[in-house]
């Protein structure tokens, strides 16, 4: 190095930034030159004074300040050892050209300078050194330095760089004592300097930049940087700041991590303990994945114990189920299988009065709803939450909240995306039955919402369980047993055509008969519906009902009910006198004459086939039917609606052709009786028939 700089292999004086290039390389300081790193076969060691380094820099040119000491991963441990003679000759040496090296005396202020910053230093040793072994070191190198020859124990002071230290100034007492005589003339205006610099530094340790040497051409100024470096000093500092505000944040999250972690391993060792689970859980409410993992484990708790009564009032009235829903509700990452623990929880508790109602008060009902959104591709816990839609209804608030927030259509699409899975078209079927029942108004939302069409389609595509059709079909009934504008919905979904195919594929079957009538009658008590089962095949079937069973009580009462309904509809009437309805209804009457229920519908039947129709009538009258009729009359003469369905029936049988038959039972009789009982029901017709009997 000569008076402009440093010189490269070829002579050339370096510039600023080659200069810090081949400082770096070499592992030196970039502004004072000293040697930071030890160069072995396989890897640099670093060496310095204190064991540590700095961005390239040594401690003595660039300090730690503030926050700087809790950083991680921005100081580096350095091997501490004791550096050889030739390291250290080399590191002084390469400062600065012996002709231009400022002569300083050894006075006890440089020491004290250097020995006051220490204790800062000190502190940033690691935690396995203790503070005596930085003070054997600290001996040590003082011993080294008295042992190089005369012409190094001339003090070598930084003549640029952010801090100014006499690093060669620290000796030992006699040596410095005798070399300060010699030079006391010139260290007093170097001795005035030095004291500004160590006020400087105790007052201001963090900028310490204000004691500088007069820069000089081809080194390192401001800071150690070059002139083009420099303009971005500001710029470094304050990223140096935001670094120092992040990594504190950052070691702030540690200790919240582990805190959390802490908690976390807590509820493992309490898995059994539901009180114990519920108590972290409300202590660390605002911590989504300690809730998360609480209500995991108390789902599991109750899932896999059989617990009393008792017990589980006690969870529900020490938050348990606010827990299970707050855990649904986070924004946590809530894995599949802690729904599902979670759902199975909720589903224990889904006939539990206070369960209900807790269950209302935290907006269940909504909760489940996005819970189904969010998992929707999963069966099993779509499964479990229209179980507990179906059961957490029954509260009317919750009701209200599943109609609002369109839990009918939700559910039936949940049906839909797993049409295939029996299991779950079962909890839909149950669920919409249990729905129903709680209110009217659940009853027109699932009908709105056109579940009658996923209800026959599931009736088509599971034809051969008889459980799910009998379930289908009751739903059925149910969904249009208010108003004729329901019952014209469910026609006009598809469901007669699915009642009818069933019918015909479960003829044997007497369940399905049954249930599968009294369906078809009750929707044919509106006309429109009425007309479509007739063209869909709806009479022959149940026709053929009365004739395989005639044996079974259930089925005939349904069968003729539905006959009942579906006579009264004229466009009807041309089938069932082609189909031979009449004289199965006529051999009906022969065989159930102690049942006044099933001779109340077929009078019904025959009386409306005959209605203003004589050709029928007098058909009817040769089929020896009045008789039936008579002795009905006779024995259930109590019975109102029958007594009124017989008396309507000979009105509509009497013309010209049947009085004579009529008037041989003794009819005018009979329905002067009826009349007198019940004259509201029957005064009418008896009147009508005397009439005509009188006239002829």
């Amino acid at each position: 190095m000569n008076d402009f700089g440093e010189l490269s292999k070829t002579g050339a004086v370096l510039s600023n930034t080659q200069m810090r290039e081949r400082r770096l390389r070499r592992g030196e300081c970039v502004t004072c030159g000293i040697k930071l790193f030890k160069k072995t076969l396989f890897k640099s060691i670093p060496i310095s004074l204190d064991g540590k380094v700095l961005n390239g820099r040594c401690l003595s040119c660039k300090p730690l300040e503030g926050d700087e000491l809790i950083q991680e991963g921005l100081v580096l441990t350095a091997e501490v050892e004791i550096a050889s003679e030739k390291d250290l000759r080399r590191a002084h040496s390469s400062i600065l050209p012996n002709s231009k090296r400022p002569t300083i005396s050894t006075s006890t202020h440089s020491l004290s300078c250097y020995e006051m910053r220490m204790p800062t230093q000190s502190t940033l040793n690691t935690n396995d050194r203790s503070k005596s072994d930085g003070n054997v070191l600290h001996h040590s190198y003082h011993d080294q330095i008295a042992s190089l020859p005369s012409r190094d124990e001339t003090s070598v002071s930084s003549a640029s760089g952010m801090h100014s230290i006499d690093t060669t100034s620290i000796q030992t007492t006699n040596s410095s004592s005798s070399t300060s005589k010699s030079n006391m003339s010139k260290s007093k205006s170097k001795e005035s300097v030095g004291q500004a610099e160590n006020e400087e530094s105790d007052k201001l340790p963090i900028d310490r930049s204000r004691v500088k040497k007069t820069p000089k051409r081809g080194r390192l100024q401001n800071d150690g940087l070059p002139r083009s470096e420099n303009k971005s000093k500001s710029t470094s500092r304050q990223s140096i700041f935001e670094l120092v505000s992040e990594q504190n944040i950052g070691t702030k999250q540690v200790k919240n991590n582990s805190n959390k972690k802490d908690v976390l391993m807590e509820l493992e060792k309490h898995s059994n303990d539901p009180s114990k689970l519920l108590s972290l859980a409300s202590s660390h409410d605002k911590v989504p994945d300690i809730q998360r993992k609480a209500a995991n484990m108390l789902a599991l708790y109750i899932c896999n114990s059989k617990l009393t009564d008792e017990c589980k009032e006690s969870i529900v009235n020490d938050g348990g189920i606010t827990l299970f829903l707050s855990a649904l509700h986070s924004e946590s990452n809530l894995s599949e299988e802690d729904c599902t623990n979670i759902c199975n929880a909720l589903s224990a508790y889904k006939r539990n009065k206070r369960a209900q109602e807790v269950f209302a008060e935290n907006s269940g009902i909504e909760i489940l709803l996005h819970v189904a959104t969010k998992f929707n591709k999963s069966e099993k816990i779509n499964t479990l939450i229209v179980e507990c839609l179906g059961k957490y209804c029954e509260q009317k608030h919750n009701a209200r909240s599943f109609t609002k927030n369109g839990g009918a259509e939700k559910i039936i699409s949940i049906a839909s995306e797993f049409g295939e899975s029996i299991k779950i078209q079962k909890v839909f079927l149950k669920a919409i039955s249990n729905l129903m029942n709680y209110d009217d108004s659940l009853r027109h939302a699932i009908l709105e919402a056109n579940a009658a069409s996923q209800i026959s389609i599931i009736m088509v595509m599971f034809s051969n369980d008889t459980h799910i059709i009998a379930l289908c079909l009751q739903i059925l009934r149910f969904l249009g047993s208010s108003e004729s504008h329901h019952k014209l919905l469910i026609a006009n979904s598809g469901a007669i055509d699915s009642i009818v195919s069933v019918m015909q594929l479960h003829r044997d079957a007497e369940s399905i008969q049954s249930s599968a009538s009294l369906t078809l009658g009750e929707l044919s008590i509106c006309s429109d519906v009425a007309a479509q089962i007739g063209e869909s095949g709806g009479i022959e079937v149940v026709t053929r009902a009365i004739l395989v069973h005639a044996q079974n009580e259930d089925v005939m009462k349904n069968s003729c009910e539905a006959l009942e309904h579906l006579s009264k509809y004229s466009g009807n009437k041309g089938i069932m006198v082609e189909i031979g309805v009449i004289k199965v209804i006529i051999q009906t009457m022969k065989s159930y004459m102690e049942f006044p229920t099933i001779l109340s519908s077929c009078m019904a039947i025959l009386s409306s086939l005959a209605k203003n129709d004589k050709k029928i009538a007098k058909f009817i009258v040769q089929n020896e039917c009045l008789d039936s009729i008579s002795i009905a009359m006779v024995m259930y003469w109590e019975d109102r609606n029958l007594q009124k369905n017989a008396c309507e029936a000979f009105a509509n049988f009497l013309c010209e052709e049947t009085a004579e038959s009529i008037m041989a039972i003794s009819a005018s009789e009979l329905m002067a009786n009826a009349s007198q009982r019940f004259p509201a029901d029957c005064k009418e017709n008896a009147d009508k028939v005397m009439r005509v009997i009188n006239q002829l």
